[in-house]
């Protein structure tokens, strides 16, 4: 126990384990190609063919849609877009919306019929909306019937680009009633380098900027992050991240849909409505990200309320260390899942905090991980000017531990 202490040497080999399952991955990626079955409408649709259909794929707001009846309403959505808006294999759609079923909808459905959506932060108005729909290349906006008042103003400029915006909401959804079968050459024959999303960058250092996120990376994140949190029918996870960031799509919706998990969905984050929502839901993972425990710790205490949920995990990034162990304490969280990573990044660091001793932490490297790593290093940076720091013979310089650096990765 102490030298496992002292050097980290069972993190070392769970590391070494995850190692094996990504290249597991890649094979099992591989094999799902060969069988035309690229995207996560193709594990929906292998499920609700099974008892597991009858499994629940969502909550919301005391709704649920078992994975058979998601399977089902996505065929009507699938043809609308075929036979109506003339959508046609390879087109770029722009999807404008908040967190709804309708607009998860609208994501597997574009892709089930071999198109790609671009997803828009559904808060962007003027000219950053309409930059974000010209750089998507789409002819048409999806947007949902909340966000007009944003979207409306800028629609003559839109038109103007050829670009035709149609609102949906869930009686436009629940009129449409061509239930045939969507066609297979749509979403077969498909390649892991295609685009399944565009997603885009916040905006905060200037016009939003896109961010590709191919269909083999997607569905290779669903099985390697599936299996790493253990999800698993049953498991319930809660977001109320919005679905058009890839926390909430690449790290929670693929890997629920990989595993026949379900998917509790917020509409947005409230600390008034998030411990209601996530024990409703009887959720046994809650998903996180930068100061949303910050605003659930700081929320006036509930003695009687605080610890009744069935939660285990809080899975997520930006835990500050001044939060960690009081969000722990408070809500009786076993597990605090901590990672660091990017949509458009080439490596993510991962610490299943379950105690003090690895608290605070972005990631654990051991003497083994040390001893063995080849593929990453981390070296020093200037810090206002962001430059890799070089020594005297011109080479970069490697980072100490707790040294801040940035990390340089080998790509093969």
């Amino acid at each position: 126990m102490y030298l496992d202490g002292r050097f980290y040497v069972r993190n070392d080999l769970r590391y070494g384990k995850r190692v094996i399952n990504l290249l597991l991955g890649q094979r099992w990626l591989t094999q799902r190609a060969k069988e035309n079955k690229l995207t996560a409408y193709h594990m929906i649709e292998d499920r609700a063919a099974t008892p597991e259909g009858n499994n629940v794929f969502l909550i919301f707001e005391g709704h649920q849609w078992t994975y058979k009846e998601f399977y089902q309403a996505l065929q009507p959505i699938g043809n609308w877009l075929i036979k109506d808006l003339g959508i046609k294999r390879g087109d770029v759609v722009l999807l404008d919306g908040g967190n709804t079923p309708e607009y998860l909808m609208l994501t597997l459905a574009l892709e089930a019929i071999g198109a790609t959506s671009a997803l828009l932060n559904c808060n962007l108005t003027g000219n950053a909306l309409v930059h974000s729909v010209k750089l998507s290349t789409s002819h048409y906006v999806l947007a949902d019937e909340h966000v007009r008042p944003l979207v409306s103003p800028v629609e003559p400029e839109l038109k103007d680009a050829n670009i035709e915006t149609v609102y949906y909401s869930p009686t436009f959804f629940e009129a449409l009633k061509d239930t045939s079968p969507l066609p297979k050459d749509r979403h077969t024959g498909l390649e892991r380098t295609e685009l399944r999303n565009l997603l885009y960058t916040s905006g905060t250092t200037g016009l939003p900027k896109g961010v590709g996120f191919a269909r083999g990376r997607a569905l290779l994140f669903s099985r390697t992050i599936g299996n790493y949190l253990g999800l698993k029918p049953g498991e319930i996870m809660y977001t109320c991240l919005p679905l058009y960031h890839a926390s909430a799509l690449g790290l929670c919706t693929f890997p629920c849909i990989y595993t026949g998990a379900t998917i509790a969905l917020g509409r947005k984050f409230s600390h008034s409505t998030f411990w209601p929502e996530v024990r409703a839901s009887k959720a046994t993972v809650i998903q996180y990200v930068g100061e949303l425990c910050r605003y659930l710790v700081n929320a006036p205490p509930n003695p009687q309320l605080d610890k009744e949920h069935n939660v285990r995990m809080a899975w997520g990034n930006g835990m500050r260390p001044d939060v960690w162990q009081r969000f722990r304490e408070r809500f009786g969280i076993e597990c605090i899942n901590e990672l660091y990573g990017a949509s458009d990044g080439m490596h993510t660091t991962l610490n299943p905090n379950r105690g003090d001793f690895t608290a605070n932490a972005l990631a654990l490297r051991g003497a083994l991980w040390h001893l063995l790593n080849r593929h990453e290093r981390r070296v020093l940076i200037d810090l206002d000017t962001q430059e890799v720091i070089r020594g005297e013979d011109g080479w970069a310089i490697v980072a100490k531990t707790e040294e801040v650096g940035e990390a340089l990765i080998k790509s093969k």
